[in-house]
């Protein structure tokens, strides 16, 4: 017993602390990397747009891409462990709550972790210039020799006379939206949770009606900084296929949320969650689904 509670506590620390490392090297890369230096063209006319600020800070970006998945989860796992008829005891249900939440949590935060990592990477690797780099850098023309006649010219010495030095940084880093593949990540990962697990069928239209908010939400988010002229809109593409096949991976491969089973029984079926029979040339496919007894087993324990 006393083997197996170690090994557990090392299995638990193992996976927090994976997820720790990929949130730990993506943000020293953001704090300490320098962008690539990309030049410009003179007339280069998608870089002309004026500074604004963002409709939606990443302060509130990441609160909510971080306190809505979890709260949903936890809710959702908790109110599938109550229902569970073996459940009873206090102890059991904490436990399971913890077993069950942990997993996925995990999954989610070390999935985030990754995309933000991937997203940095490609941001100071590329170094492509926002919208608003000449608000923010206000080259000078001159000493950028885009006379009339060169206004063709493509432009690689730095000839920027802004004074807020960390601005014009983050002006290099446009490629790809950080907003858009982070938010795409925390929504999508959060409507395929929801798809697996949300079986309450008392409103037939609920589950679509929150995953489609959800959707909605990430994508109004990355669109929001086309707007805001703090991406090109290629940037934001790219950001949200990266979010979500992102979510798409950890969630089928990583979270054990959907686990690829093979039926060839009345036992195996049952626990696929498949209570027909005559269902049984499903099998093989991943379950959406699962069994009732599965949580029974966890809170008898």
């Amino acid at each position: 017993m006393a083997g197996s509670n170690i090994k557990c506590v090392i299995c638990v620390a193992g996976d927090i602390l994976f997820a720790i490392v990929a949130w730990v090297i993506s943000i020293v890369i953001r704090r300490l990397a320098i962008p690539y230096h990309r030049g410009f063209f003179c007339d280069d006319e998608s870089l002309m747009y004026p500074f604004k600020n963002s409709t939606i800070p990443a302060t509130v970006m990441y609160s909510i891409g971080f306190i809505l998945p979890c709260f949903c989860i936890i809710v959702t796992e908790l109110v599938i462990i109550l229902s569970s008829p073996k459940a009873k005891k206090r102890r059991s249900v904490i436990e399971t709550l913890f077993k069950v939440v942990f997993k996925t949590l995990v999954a989610f935060f070390f999935g985030g972790g990754v995309t933000n990592l991937i997203t940095n990477i490609a941001k100071y690797s590329v170094g492509r210039l926002r919208p608003h780099f000449f608000a923010i850098c206000r080259p000078d023309w001159n000493l950028a020799n885009c006379s009339t006649g060169a206004i063709a010219r493509y432009v690689t010495e730095d000839v920027c006379t802004g004074t807020d030095k960390s601005l014009i940084t983050e002006a290099r880093v446009s490629f790809l939206s950080g907003h858009a593949s982070m938010s795409m990540y925390f929504m999508v990962f959060l409507l395929i949770y929801i798809q697996r697990r949300f079986t309450w069928k008392g409103v037939l239209l609920l589950k679509p009606a929150l995953q489609t908010l959800f959707f909605s939400l990430a994508l109004y988010t990355g669109l929001s900084r086309i707007s805001d002229y703090k991406h090109h809109w290629t940037d934001v593409l790219a950001g949200d296929l990266l979010g979500a096949v992102m979510a798409i991976l950890i969630v089928l491969k990583v979270s054990g949320l959907y686990a690829e089973s093979r039926c060839s029984s009345e036992v195996e079926l049952k626990k696929c969650g498949i209570a027909d029979l005559d269902k049984s040339k499903e099998c093989g496919i991943q379950q959406i689904i699962p069994a009732r007894d599965e949580v029974d087993e966890m809170t008898a324990m």
